[in-house]
Formats: C-alpha cells, sequence, structure tokens
C-alpha cells in the first residue's frame, strides 16, 4: 500500500502496486528503527530502499522501495517515522544520501542516528549512517552473523532473492550475480545498528493500536514531538 501524510495524521491505505509493505502494524509503546539505502533516483537504477525495524525483536515489519529523487526519498523517511511512534531514521549519509538528510533536517524530523550513537569515541560525528570500505566490511559480519545465529527472521521474499544472489568478489567486496543487492545493503545497515540501539525493556502485552492503520496526534504527530 501507500502511507498518506495530510500534515497532522499519517495512514495508510491498501494499494496492490503500492511501493511499502508492511508484515507487522505498527504497535503502541514499542520503538522502532528505520534504516535506508539511498539511491541516486534515475529510472533504471538503482532502488532506494527503507526497512522498518522493531527496535526490541529486531523484526524487519515493514520495508518502502520505489526509484526517486534523493530529497524525496527523505520525505518518505520522515512520514514512515511519523508513523512508527517517531522512529530512529538511519539513512546512509554518502553520495545521495546528503541530499535525503538535508530533506529530512529541512522537514524538522528530530529522530536522526549520529554516528555517536554507534561509535562513542567519534571525534567528528556525522547525522546518518557512513557505507564506506571499513563500514561496509561490518555490515557484511552483521548479516551473516544474524542469519548464522537466527537473530532475525527475514519476510521479503524480495530480499531473501537478493541475498541468494550475494557473493564475494575477488576484493572481498559483496556484489550480485544479476540485480541489485538495495535491501541487503539496508538489511546490513538495520541489522548493525540495532546491535548497539536494542532496547531490553519489557513492552505491555495489549500491543496493536486502537486506529491501527492511522497514526494520530497521540502517536506520530508531525511536529513537536521530544
Amino acid at each position: 500500500g501507500e502511507l498518506n501524510d495530510d500534515g497532522h495524521t499519517v495512514s495508510f491505505s491498501d494499494n496492490p502496486e503500492g511501493r511499502f509493505q508492511m508484515w507487522k502494524n505498527r504497535r503502541d509503546g514499542r520503538k522502532y528503527l528505520i534504516s535506508a539505502d539511498v539511491a541516486k533516483g534515475i529510472s533504471d537504477g538503482a532502488w532506494s530502499v527503507a526497512r522498518v525495524w522493531d527496535r526490541s525483536s529486531w523484526e524487519p515489519v515493514a520495508m518502502f522501495r520505489a526509484r526517486l529523487d534523493p530529497g524525496e526519498f527523505g520525505q518518505v523517511l520522515c512520514t514512515m517515522g511519523y508513523f512508527f511512534n517517531n522512529a530512529l531514521l538511519a539513512p546512509e549519509n554518502n553520495n545521495h544520501g546528503w541530499a535525503c538528510l538535508e530533506r529530512i533536517k529541512a522537514e524538522g524530523y528530530q529522530h536522526v542516528l549520529r554516528s555517536s550513537d554507534l561509535w562513542k569515541d567519534e571525534k567528528n560525528p556525522d547525522f546518518g549512517f557512513p557505507t564506506n570500505q571499513r563500514t561496509k566490511g561490518l555490515l557484511k559480519s552483521a548479516l551473516s552473523d544474524a542469519i548464522d545465529d537466527g537473530s532475525y527472521f527475514e519476510y521479503s521474499s524480495l530480499c531473501v532473492g537478493e541475498m541468494m544472489r550475494a557473493v564475494w568478489d575477488d576484493k572481498g567486496d559483496m556484489v550480485a550475480t544479476s540485480g541489485w543487492l538495495d535491501t541487503v545493503i539496508t538489511s546490513g545497515i538495520g541489522l548493525y545498528c540495532l546491535k548497539f540501539l536494542t532496547l531490553d525493556e519489557t513492552y505491555r502485552d495489549n500491543g496493536y493500536s486502537d486506529s491501527p492503520l492511522v497514526a494520530t496526534s497521540a502517536v506520530g504527530r508531525r511536529r513537536g514531538r521530544t
């Protein structure tokens, strides 16, 4: 389906061709992380992908995937963040990621990952997740470790397909035998961040929102939340 933001509430609407998939609905009292791989937005290029993670269970509960301008993708991330209880956004911050982060900043969204949230000794912390040669290795390890020890369960057949096409080249880099790896990179960012951001609190079990497909002023107000 799609998430629709009217400036005050964010609601979900069914659409068989929608860009947004949700396997488990937003739950009151839960905290979420949204990891994102930002693409250029050309019609035949890579995809911009955002994955929503339950910070307690490590479940990837929702995913957005589309080819769109990085700035527009930043707005989508804010909308997703509002819907999922003012989730913490963790988009990559290199290349097209900066345009995405600038849009998030312009929107005034307050909950954005800083590199010092992951590495306490960062001397010049930036917003977003730095995707570089060093961190790519960390993402690969986080993803393979989570698969090996059963830390998370994957609901997306698309993501499973991309993982099965991921191989290592002679330089030790992860490449695809065909197609793209955008959901894989996004999953790696999320799983790496969760190691530092996982919550151990016991959440109340009454679970789902009274208005499960609408984030109202009580949950997910556009601005003014702390």
